[in-house]
């Protein structure tokens, strides 16, 4: 079958019916390929990550202005929190991605250039590995790294980053560039107690940020009569501050959510010790 073009004179030639059909005839889509994958980096631990030879890839950072440190003679530009690169020699390529502001944290990666196209890899900081060899999914405790909640909170006086937390924890969100979780064995729990209120953190929720975290549990009345939660119950190594909502005030067999933030942070070392005179 053909068909036949218009015009004046017949001056548009005939068209083969296979290349006049269009996707509303039937045709097939093109096939995609996704190029966007996210990558789990552990500081101390290089990871390789492939890139496409002679094309432009794109690797986004968890830092906010990263700076690279490498030999190779490769192409790297800098915008924002991305690095771009371009290279069209096939030889891994080594290097060091830290924050402009923070050199005790390092991303380290060995890009392997093959024939694929382009790729965008999300780095994602996770948390160190175990004694035992094996990690723990990022947001889930231990160490984390996040250049914009780092902003937030420094960007605000203290008492201010403690009230957002709270106030973005009760509306249902997280406070920005704060991963969640779940609970795990790393984690302290707070210690809570309070006559006639029974606790539950066995379902516990956390937010990690990098200098707060939040443990959020259930308080629940287990008495027969109205009781009020009181925030002082709720005791922690690193306490910051303790909230509920929706409610304070629980009726018998009420519960709420309890909220309680956390300093992320070693404990200062001891420079020094004095002996005891009782020995």
């Amino acid at each position: 079958m053909q068909v036949s073009g218009g015009g004046r004179g017949g001056d548009l030639q005939e068209v083969p019916a296979s290349v006049a059909k269009t996707s509303a005839g039937g045709g097939e889509s093109p096939a995609t390929v996704s190029s966007l994958e996210d990558v789990v980096v552990q500081p101390g631990v290089n990871t390789i990550v492939p890139v496409a030879v002679g094309h432009l890839n794109r690797i986004v950072t968890p830092f906010e202005k990263p700076i690279v440190q490498t030999v190779s003679q490769s192409v790297f530009e800098v915008k924002g929190n991305v690095v771009y690169i371009s290279t069209q020699d096939p030889s891994p390529i080594a290097m060091y991605i830290t924050p402009s502001n923070d050199e005790s944290v390092a991303i380290s990666l060995t890009l392997a250039p093959r024939k694929i196209p382009p790729i965008q890899a999300n780095l994602i900081i996770g948390q160190l590995p175990s004694a035992g060899g094996s990690g723990v999914p990022a947001g889930q405790g231990g160490f984390r790294y996040s250049g914009q909640a780092k902003k937030w909170e420094e960007g605000q006086p203290y008492m201010e980053s403690i009230k957002g937390i709270m106030r973005a924890l009760a509306l249902g969100g997280i406070p920005k560039g704060y991963s969640m979780g779940k609970l795990n064995r790393t984690d302290t729990i707070p210690a809570c107690f309070q006559d006639g209120i029974s606790f539950d953190f066995s379902r516990a929720q956390i937010v990690m940020g990098h200098n707060f975290k939040a443990v959020i549990g259930v308080a629940r009345n287990a008495s027969s009569v109205p009781v009020m939660f009181d925030e002082t119950s709720c005791t922690h190594p690193q306490l910051a501050a303790a909230a509920a909502w929706p409610r304070n005030m629980l009726e018998p067999g009420q519960a709420t959510e309890i909220y309680i933030v956390t300093r992320v942070g070693d404990a200062p070392a001891e420079d020094s010790s004095r002996p005891s005179l009782l020995n």
